[in-house]
């Protein structure tokens, strides 16, 4: 994983530190660095039903389909609800909801 740190660390470091390079970032070879660094932090979710809040566009929906028994994507933005389905589109173990999380009484969330 070093070397992944290392690219990430030298993709970045030629980045301006503005707002606009972080979001709108679209350099698939860190888009899949990065992937791969956020996975390792997951617990294993092979053959599990898993939760995912703020979904967004798919970023992260369609890699945890791939392994998942199956996702539910909550997003309280139709229109990326539906750039995500698109994205996800060849994938049939999602099942996606439109709400708001935070109106619901919890006790405790784990992310």
């Amino acid at each position: 994983m070093a070397d992944v740190d290392k690219d990430r660390r030298e993709f970045w470091l030629s980045q301006p530190a503005v707002l606009d390079s972080m979001v709108f970032c679209d350099n698939p070879l860190l888009a899949e660095v990065d992937m791969e660094y956020m996975m390792q932090y997951l617990p294993p979710i092979a053959g599990k039903s898993v939760l995912e809040l703020c979904a967004g566009i798919g970023r992260l929906t369609g890699e945890f389909a791939k392994k998942a028994k199956d996702i539910t994507a909550v997003d309280f933005m139709q229109h990326f609800l539906d750039v995500n389905k698109i994205n996800n589109r060849h994938l049939s173990n999602i099942t996606y909801i439109c709400d708001d999380f935070t109106k619901y009484a919890l006790n405790l969330l784990l992310a």
